[in-house]
């Protein structure tokens, strides 16, 4: 009965899956997996990508010559950048120099930010009796906040600077805002000791700082139309004081391509200038400081720029 009972059928089918079911698990852990190995094999496969990719991008990546243009300025300070940071030609960049009347562009940038344009303010003695070049605002005489920074911008009025410094009757607090806005913009060998220029030991600034400086206040568009005007009038809030003024910046009457922005001179600084000019579709930023002739040195400064696109045009249309 035994016999029988071991060669039904049923037994027969389990007795072949017991014994298919123990191959396949003999089959699997027989030969085990090596994953020393494997980690090997993949970590060595990642090297021969990364390796593959930076030979890539080694082959890919142009080779970009720096430009230094072909410049003999007589400043002791100089330079040229386009608006995005890429510099043309330097020249002692981050000397510490007396900046002259170019101060007045933070003391612009300061007053735009800190005041509002329409506020009236009256011209105080003092503000008359300053040396060097002025409007010729008299004692009393109300004038707009715009009014003031137009005059300064366009005329280097020392007159109206001191104005706008004296507008809350606390002047030494606007210097310390023109020195923590020199901070914020990364003007790190800039300290400013007044609103207008004077030569002093701890007034000083670089054709570096200048040209952050100069970069920050263009996108104001107050300050960027200020300093693109030839010619201007400036009338008291009364009407009863009328101020014709021409711009200090010869440039923008001899070069159709200048947009500005900001003169300066002292006997000790010498020739200052800040300026800003667009030569075949880019915008360029030169400065500088202790020049001997500050728009003759800028025109060399400009035509060697137009030389250099002129040559890169040419070069790549061939």
């Amino acid at each position: 009965m035994i016999k029988n009972f071991a060669l039904t059928p049923l037994i027969r089918i389990t007795i072949l899956l017991i014994c298919f079911v123990i191959f396949v698990f003999y089959s699997s852990y027989s030969k085990p997996i090596d994953n020393k190995k494997l980690g090997n094999n993949k970590e060595s496969s990642a090297q021969e990508l990364q390796q593959a990719l930076i030979k890539s991008e080694v082959v890919e990546k142009p080779i970009v010559k720096p430009v230094n243009l072909p410049v003999d300025v007589s400043a002791k300070s100089a330079m040229v950048s386009d608006i995005d940071g890429n510099l043309f030609y330097s020249k002692n960049l981050n000397a510490k120099l007396a900046p002259a009347s170019t101060t007045k562009i933070m003391t612009a940038v300061v007053a735009l930010e800190e005041y509002n344009l329409d506020d009236v303010v009256e011209v105080p003695y003092y503000c008359t009796t300053v040396p060097t070049q002025k409007v010729g605002f008299v004692v009393g005489e109300k004038l707009t906040i715009r009014a003031l920074i137009t005059s300064m911008l366009v005329f280097s009025g020392a007159d109206s600077a001191c104005t706008l410094q004296f507008k809350n009757s606390e002047p030494h607090i606007f210097v310390n805002k023109m020195n923590e806005k020199a901070q914020k913009l990364g003007m790190d060998n800039t300290n400013f000791s007044n609103v207008i220029g004077y030569d002093e030991l701890d007034h000083y600034s670089s054709a570096m700082d200048m040209y952050k400086l100069a970069i920050y206040a263009m996108t104001n568009k107050e300050f960027a139309r200020n300093v693109s005007l030839k010619e201007v009038v400036i009338v008291s809030v009364d009407g009863a004081n009328v101020h014709n003024i021409k711009n200090t910046n010869e440039l923008l009457f001899t070069h159709p391509n200048v947009l500005g922005i900001k003169t300066g001179f002292t006997d000790f600084a010498k020739d200052c200038l800040v300026f800003e000019y667009e030569l075949q579709g880019k915008r360029f930023l030169g400065v500088v400081l202790g020049s001997e002739s500050r728009f003759e040195d800028a025109e060399k400064m400009i035509t060697a720029t137009n030389d250099y696109l002129t040559t890169l045009l040419s070069s790549a249309g061939k």
